[in-house]
């Protein structure tokens, strides 16, 4: 920074940080958006500042993202500092503390071990990381939608003693029932098994249904 500040030439100057919400950091950059230039003017030199020149950023370096116990919140380099200031990552961080107390013991007998403002402190740097992610996951989802791919096309199939074939019914949930009233219409045949498979995705299904049908054909035996 020492140097862009150096250079006549850099008349106007905006600092710019980004806050990565994934890793906890900041980064920093400037921006000369201004530049020193002389022209003639009634026979003499004036100097102005143009806004024609494209603009040149320079990058300035990361640093963590500081804790404030005092104000509860969250600090950045260029922050004013407080008292029972330091640094945090993606995950709550107490100073002063052993943290497994916050991962093992229950969350009802913290203050049994800890002082309150500890407890606090946690507690409120846990909702604000979890604020972070949720904001960073929604932007992820709106300006990268996972992609979806088609299903593999679901063919139902019937396994008979005839053969496999594809399968014409619905399933026993959608088979309207029988009225009181209403005859019995088994036709004559045997009991049988139908055993209907499919895939949806790369599941492999199974239902299985008792039905009547005709007797299957006399077996050949060798002679």
């Amino acid at each position: 920074m020492e140097l862009v500040l150096a250079c006549d030439y850099y008349s106007v100057l905006d600092v710019l940080m980004l806050d990565n919400y994934k890793n906890c950091k900041s980064y920093y950059f400037v921006k000369v958006r201004g530049f020193t230039v002389q022209r003639e003017e009634a026979g003499r030199i004036v100097t102005d500042i143009s806004f024609e020149v494209p603009p040149v950023c320079f990058y300035l370096g990361s640093y963590p993202i500081y804790w404030s116990e005092q104000l509860m919140g969250v600090l950045y380099a260029h922050s004013r500092r407080t008292r029972d200031t330091y640094a945090f990552g993606p995950e709550p961080w107490v100073s002063f503390v052993d943290m497994p107390l916050f991962q093992y013991i229950p969350r009802d007998r913290w203050d049994l071990y800890m002082k309150k403002i500890k407890i606090d402190s946690y507690l409120a740097q846990e909702k604000i990381l979890q604020g972070r992610k949720i904001w960073q996951t929604m932007c992820l989802m709106k300006n990268y939608p996972p992609e979806v791919k088609p299903g593999a096309p679901t063919q139902k199939k019937v396994y008979l003693p005839e053969g496999t074939f594809d399968w014409p019914g619905i399933p026993t949930t959608e088979i309207p029932l029988p009225l009181a009233e209403q005859p019995a219409s088994l036709v004559p045949g045997i009991p049988r098994l139908y055993i209907i498979y499919w895939v949806e995705g790369d599941v492999m299904k199974l239902e299985l249904y008792y039905d009547w049908g005709p007797p299957p054909p006399t077996p050949v035996l060798p002679t």
